[in-house]
């Protein structure tokens, strides 16, 4: 407990010259004895409590910008259970106990979460409290539309008790088989955006020439760029509402099938609307 210290507390009270009278059966001195136990006892199990675990801790950084990351949530996890959560601002502590193996998530608005396992479990009972604390700093970094979450399924770090060191350490192997799962990653994504913009170039190029081949009357020329337009760009309404007057326009009898068709819908209608 902070400001006692053995006696010294007691060592600063001075006895008076001259002993005053006290009762027979006062118990004055055998209540300063037991007050002087419990603080003993009491400081001394607050110590050992704060020491019996794995301390782990680290900076918290934006792994683009390498700036102080605030408001990350950290969830301590052992298995599927979520025993433990607090916020952390730049930096992160936290003593993991000895009962279990624990993962640390640290998750941001709008960022890719990371985790870190400490297989705490593993340490010997005599070692409990004698370890160095770990340090893992963590960098996040912005979540990517597309970006496949199972990548961060695994911890990106991992430790475990080493007996001939006698110490937790680092698994170097697994941490570099998830940098390059992410990398990996990263690339298909980048993959990705470059081949996106480059359909969407093609696809106004060709949606370009098919308006100027429509203008001029030429739908052969019109219905092929409309088609190569939908290939770029699948689905796309104004490519899929110029090939269907490019085919009316090669197909006259679809326009007279489709406006007979319709004549007989409205027909339908209005009988129907007649019997009500």
């Amino acid at each position: 407990m902070p400001g006692l210290r053995g006696n010294s507390y007691f060592s600063t009270v001075h006895a008076p010259r001259k002993p005053k009278m006290r009762p027979e059966h006062s118990h004055g001195p055998m209540l300063k004895h037991l007050l002087l136990l419990f603080l003993t006892v009491f400081t001394s199990g607050w110590g050992l409590a704060q020491a019996d675990g794995v301390l782990i801790e680290g900076e918290l950084r934006h792994k683009k910008t390498r700036d102080p990351l605030q408001n990350v949530t950290v969830t301590v996890m052992v298995g599927d259970d979520i025993v433990d959560s607090f916020e952390a601002d730049g930096r992160y502590s936290y003593e993991v106990p000895h009962d279990g193996d624990y993962v640390l998530m640290f998750g941001a608005i709008d960022m890719v979460p990371q985790s870190v396992q400490i297989n705490a479990s593993q340490v010997p009972e005599a070692l409990h409290g004698e370890l160095d604390a770990l340090t893992w700093p963590v960098m996040l970094f912005d979540y990517v539309e597309g970006f496949d979450m199972s990548v961060v399924d695994e911890p990106f770090g991992i430790f475990d008790f080493d007996e001939d060191r006698e110490s937790m350490e680092f698994d170097r192997s697994h941490s570099s088989q998830m940098r390059g799962a992410l990398d990996d990653e990263m690339e298909r994504l980048s993959n990705q955006g470059r081949e996106a913009e480059r359909n969407q170039r093609y696809y106004e190029y060709s949606m370009e020439d098919a308006q100027k081949a429509e203008r001029k009357g030429r739908w052969a020329a019109a219905k092929e760029e409309y088609e190569e337009a939908l290939e770029f760009k699948p689905g796309d309404a104004d490519a899929a509402a110029g090939l269907e007057r490019a085919n009316l326009a090669l197909n006259p009898e679809l326009a007279d099938a489709d406006g007979e068709a319709d004549e007989e819908a409205d027909e339908e209608a209005d009988e129907e609307a007649d019997e009500e």
